[in-house]
């Protein structure tokens, strides 16, 4: 009982605790469960600060509200309170991190926020800063240093700050002074905005790079004033090429002139019906019809001539015995004792000249057989007038009402150069050359006029040392198909004598030569080839010499008999200087005859050559061949010293004879030959598209004012052209008239073996890949043609 009293008395002094207890306590009436529960909460919460076993099952009457809703509300607020600190917990170490900065729940929220807008600006400057790993990492570890232990220098009056200040009125600076730079330099906009973009140090080396190249300022600033001009004539395009590397420094006034001759070309075709409309291929038809229609206008003027003639002709049946057509016709039906023909042209000459109103007569026959008081021509024609007296010309010039003299003052003149007796035997006498009428006409200025086109020689190097040293180069020529032309060649006679003062001649060269000449009429195919041969020698002596040694061959071999007859057209010939003038043949042989004595010296006596004219007399020696000159003399060009004689004819005899041994070489660029250069652009782009297609070629194939555009080599006989191609630039439009540009040019090459193509440059500027292809499949039929060609005379010789 005692007891039950002390425990009720404990009971009472608790009933405070009931209030306290939010009616936990109860007294009796106490819910020991719940009590239980309530004493556990209430020494955690004692412990509060040293636990986070807020989740222990014992709180579970607390969780559900039966120890009253404060301490439910409480023990939420416990349980936020370990997860905060728990989650403090995790950030314990940002207190090293951000030196002190963070330091728990006593961190100040105030500097926190400043701190967070610094970091997010130090990262966009890093960004900036550091676009690589290494440059990153070289950025960062400084500036972790400033923000560590060195983060006093961040304070407002701090290093950073006084350095920060320094840098940004600097900066400032620089943008100005880049900003009047870019406005004195004159910069494009673009650039300006390229400068406001670079570094600080960039724009450091940019600086440096204007002061090491100061120098250069006055060459910078004709530039710029040049650059202004330039645009302000329009000509940005080049402007703009030039800065940006598309057209180089040194082919802008290339570049400008095509530019410009290409805007021209188009504006002078819109503008000119008739470039407007060209078309190729009507223009090669006209050219084709042209043709034609001069060749039957051609036939049709001689046929017209001839009806002219024939109309007052009377006929035979009605003209009376008295009459002269009578006395001409019983004349002409005599078998014998016919009238003597001066005779018969005194008493008939009005009718034998309406029968015949062209005779081929020499002056002498004029003066023999016409009377001078009958016959009168309209015009006498003197062919080879270089060669004939005044005295032989005046009876034919006096009969006649116009007189035209065709010659050539710089062959020979009348000359009695042989006509000397037996016992004379000094080559050096040589009478004095006699004035011709040709030479009379051209010193009375009477009207003359220039025959340009050479025709006869088939290969250029005939006559390109003629027209280099007699004619300035004013002959025009037409060049072979052949890449390589050597129709002059020199064969030297080792053992050759010239017998001065004997027999002169020089036996062993004339043997030399006449062995080459036999052999080549007795080797396979030369009867066939239908050429004909001739032989011309500085002396008659010497000529006589070779006629002897020939006619000893045609006695041992009578096959060549043929050769001499003259029932050939062309048989062979042998003459002397003096009188080969106006003969011509295929092969020519020349006999240079003179050269060392018995006793080895060399006199440079070389007989006609060492006389006023001898330089004539060359020129007609080596200009007789159509297709080949075989010069045989018995030294060396090199021999003969120029400084022992002043004789023209001397002089020109030791070129011609370096010409004749060295080829077209040795008379310089002048013929040269293909001297590898173009004419026009236009030219070499053809001659370029045509490499690019495989063809090899030669530009401007020729010696003379007349070339050939560019030469195609034929590749399966690189000896040859295969073709020619032709472009309508200077050479074409040189010619004064349609018949010598369309016909007659083109008629000669043909004739000489070329074949020619031609583009025509309005093609070229409209559709250049469609010409270049035009001309390629040509060219590859021509190749295919010669082959076949080729293929059937290796058949007929096999």
């Amino acid at each position: 009982m005692r007891e039950m009293r002390q425990i009720d008395q404990v009971v009472t002094r608790l009933t405070p605790l009931g209030p306290e207890t939010d009616g936990v306590w109860s007294g009796y009436e106490t819910d020991l469960t719940v009590a239980k529960s309530y004493v556990i909460y209430q020494g955690a919460l004692a412990a509060a600060r040293t636990t986070s076993n807020w989740q222990d099952e014992g709180f579970v009457a607390i969780e559900t509200g039966r120890a009253g809703v404060t301490a439910t509300a409480d023990l939420k607020k416990m349980r936020e309170l370990v997860s905060l600190q728990n989650r403090l917990q995790e950030y314990a170490d940002l207190s090293a991190k951000t030196s002190g900065l963070w330091s728990g729940l006593q961190t100040k929220v105030e500097g926190i926020e400043p701190a967070l807008k610094f970091f997010e600006a130090l990262s966009g400057a890093l960004a900036v800063l550091a676009n690589t790993p290494e440059t990153l990492a070289a950025v960062k570890s400084p500036i972790s240093l400033l923000l560590g232990d060195s983060n006093v220098l961040l304070e407002p009056t701090g290093g950073i700050a006084c350095a920060g200040r320094l840098y940004d009125e600097a900066l400032q600076a620089l943008n100005a002074s880049v900003t009047r730079f870019s406005a004195a330099s004159g910069l494009p906009e673009s650039d300006k905005a390229m400068l406001g973009e670079l570094l600080p140090a960039q724009v450091a080396q940019r600086a440096d790079d204007v002061l090491t190249t100061s120098n250069r300022l006055h060459a910078w600033c004709a530039w710029r004033k040049a650059r202004q001009q330039a645009l302000s004539l329009g000509l940005a395009p080049v402007v703009s090429g030039l800065e940006q590397g598309a057209v180089q420094l040194g082919r802008v006034k290339e570049c400008f002139e095509t530019d410009y001759c290409r805007w021209w070309l188009n504006a002078v075709v819109d503008a000119d019906e008739v470039l407007r409309t060209f078309v190729s291929a009507e223009h090669e038809k006209r050219i084709r019809d042209f043709r034609e229609l001069d060749e039957k206008f051609i036939g049709l003027t001689q046929a017209w001539v001839r009806a002219q003639l024939s109309a007052g002709h009377p006929s035979p049946d009605r003209v009376s015995r008295g009459s002269e057509w009578g006395l001409l016709r019983y004349e002409m039906q005599k078998k014998t004792r016919h009238l003597p023909l001066r005779e018969l042209m005194s008493q008939a000459s009005s009718a034998v000249m309406r029968l015949t109103p062209c005779l081929l007569m020499s002056p002498l026959s004029i003066a023999q057989y016409l009377p001078a008081e009958t016959a009168n021509f309209d015009v006498v024609i003197f062919d080879e007038a270089s060669q004939i007296p005044v005295w032989d010309a005046i009876g034919a010039m006096a009969r006649a009402k116009q007189v035209i003299m065709v010659g050539d003052p710089k062959q020979l003149p009348p000359t009695s150069f042989f006509d000397r007796a037996e016992s004379d035997v000094d080559d050096t006498d040589v009478e004095t050359e006699l004035e011709s009428i040709l030479e009379e006409c051209i010193g009375a200025n009477l009207p003359t006029m220039k025959l340009s086109w050479h025709y006869r020689s088939r290969h250029e190097s005939l006559i390109a040392f003629s027209n280099y040293r007699y004619y300035d180069g004013h002959l025009v020529t037409f060049p072979s198909p052949v890449t390589n032309d050597r129709a002059v060649s020199l064969n030297h006679v080792a053992n050759g004598q010239y017998e001065r003062g004997g027999a002169r001649t020089n036996k062993p060269e004339a043997k030399a030569l006449v062995a080459d000449l036999v052999g080549r009429m007795k080797s396979p195919g030369f009867r066939d080839s239908g050429l004909t041969i001739g032989v011309v020698t500085f002396n008659a002596e010497q000529q006589s010499l070779i006629e002897d040694l020939l006619d000893e061959e045609r006695r041992k071999d009578p096959s060549i008999e043929t050769y001499f007859l003259e029932t050939q057209l062309e048989p062979v010939f042998v003459k002397n200087l003096e009188s080969v003038q106006g003969d011509e043949r295929d092969i020519m042989y020349f006999s240079i005859t003179y050269g060392p004595g018995i006793d080895g010296t060399m006199p440079m006596n070389f007989g006609p050559m060492n006389q006023q004219g001898g330089e004539r007399r060359l020129n007609v020696a080596i200009t007789r061949a159509r297709q080949e000159l075989r010069v045989f003399g018995s030294f060396r060009p090199e021999q003969m010293d120029l400084s022992r004689t002043q004789a023209p004819g001397v002089r020109d005899l030791k070129h011609f004879l370096e010409f004749a041994d060295r080829g077209a070489r040795a008379l310089g660029e002048a013929v040269a030959g293909s001297v590898g250069d173009f004419e026009s652009p236009f030219e070499k782009a053809v001659s370029n598209a045509l490499t690019e297609k495989g063809w090899t070629l030669h530009p401007q194939v020729g010696v003379s004012a007349f070339r050939i555009d560019l030469g195609v080599v034929d590749p399966d006989a690189p000896g040859r052209y295969l073709a020619g191609v032709e472009c309508d630039g200077a050479t074409y439009h040189r010619s004064a008239t349609a018949r010598d540009r369309d016909k007659l040019r083109e008629q000669v090459l043909r004739g000489l073996g070329w074949e020619i193509l031609r583009i025509w440059s309005t093609d070229w500027w409209i559709d250049m890949p469609g010409t270049v292809a035009k001309i390629h499949e040509q060219l590859d039929a021509l190749l295919v043609e010669q082959r076949a060609v080729r293929a059937k005379g290796r058949g007929r010789r096999q």
